[in-house]
């Protein structure tokens, strides 16, 4: 049997408490012997035995009371206990959040190095023996992981500076499970559940949903939902930087947690591009708010960097957006083909309508470039 919180079960001490108050009262009363009480101690004396039995199974009673108060508390894993041994699974599929929130916690202390590592090792320490594979938000490829006491040193389970995206990692491992064949599944996700990283309005969620019913044997989902971030925290992110009439535009994101969703404010934040500074104040409402923000730029500049920045507060690490703009990339496409239809339907695919089409050679074969 494991525990979820086994540090709690040095509390088991507490369970000789009533044994203790016992004891105690024991030694606190004196025996006294008077004449007038003789007759009625030995009329009692028959139903002596009953009464001290019924009395310690009382004692008894109040120290499992206790004892099972504590071992509830440390929050025990039973299912290998009295589950006869394994649990029937081959493979356990772990989902990881990498996102830059989930080093936000008011403690200071890191989700994926804290938190997730111990976590997966308790839980998994139940399921007897499988096989553990790690699917993470940054490279979206699935990693062997040896046994789950190695997941704190590992690259790939160390926060970035990138957001998650959730139903796009889960849509990445359906062709995993469905060429593993590795039978029966748990797919476990470790997130702080942030709707950024989840995308609740995502069209691909009805197609995950979908594929991972259809699959031979439906994998289960386990949430292991890491919830303990700062009480307020306010993030901003640049959603796209695109150069229009001599003007740097940029679209800004910035969200707020913990605070009222009805209650608006102004914000200041501090704008640098190409280390020209400026500011200006922003006002927010809601939780997300969608901002564009206009920025002349001197006379032939198309191309440069920058960055965003609000006020700095508990968790830094979103409080700072960097981008770069530049002109959009004129892109060459060569297509060889039969000429005639299929080479017009080939051209229409790379350049649809109102994009620019430029003629090219026509090969001896007869096939053409373009």
């Amino acid at each position: 049997m494991s525990f979820t919180s086994p540090w709690l079960l040095w509390a088991l001490f507490a369970a000789s408490i009533p044994l203790i108050i016992h004891l105690v009262n024991r030694w606190r009363h004196r025996s006294v012997h008077w004449a007038a009480m003789e007759f009625l101690l030995r009329a009692a004396r028959e139903t002596r035995g009953t009464k001290k039995l019924l009395h310690y199974l009382i004692l008894a009673l109040r120290v499992l009371a206790v004892a099972a108060l504590v071992t509830a508390f440390a929050r025990p894993l039973l299912s290998s206990f009295f589950g006869w041994g394994s649990s029937g699974l081959n493979e356990v599929l772990l989902v990881l959040d990498r996102s830059a929130s989930m080093d936000a916690r008011p403690d200071k202390t890191n989700s994926l190095r804290d938190a997730v590592p111990p976590l997966v090792e308790s839980t998994f320490a139940q399921l007897g023996s499988c096989r553990l594979s790690l699917l993470d938000s940054t490279t979206g490829s699935v990693t062997q992981i040896p046994a789950p006491e190695a997941l704190a040193d590992l690259t790939v389970s160390k926060t970035t500076d990138g957001g998650a995206d959730i139903p796009a990692l889960l849509q990445k491992a359906i062709p995993y499970l469905e060429e593993s064949g590795s039978g029966k599944t748990e797919i476990w996700i470790a997130s702080d559940m942030q709707s950024t990283s989840w995308k609740p309005d995502s069209p691909l969620w009805s197609s995950v949903r979908q594929r991972l019913a259809a699959l031979s044997i439906p994998p289960s989902i386990r949430i292991m939902a890491l919830r303990d971030r700062p009480e307020t925290n306010r993030g901003i992110r640049v959603r796209q930087a695109q150069v229009n009439n001599g003007k740097l535009v940029l679209d800004l994101e910035v969200l707020r947690q913990g605070f009222n969703p009805n209650q608006p404010e102004s914000v200041p934040v501090h704008l640098s591009v190409d280390n020209a500074a400026a500011s200006a104040t922003l006002q927010l409402a809601g939780e997300s708010t969608t901002i564009r923000k206009e920025i002349p730029l001197p006379q032939g500049k198309e191309s440069g960097f920058g960055f965003v920045s609000l006020p700095h507060d508990d968790f830094t690490r979103d409080d700072t957006s960097f981008f770069t703009f530049a002109p959009r990339p004129l892109a060459n496409i060569l297509i060889c083909g039969p000429a005639g239809e299929v080479g017009k339907t080939l051209s229409l695919m790379s350049a649809p309508p109102g994009e620019s089409h430029a003629g090219g050679p026509t090969f001896p074969d007869g096939n053409t470039a373009r």
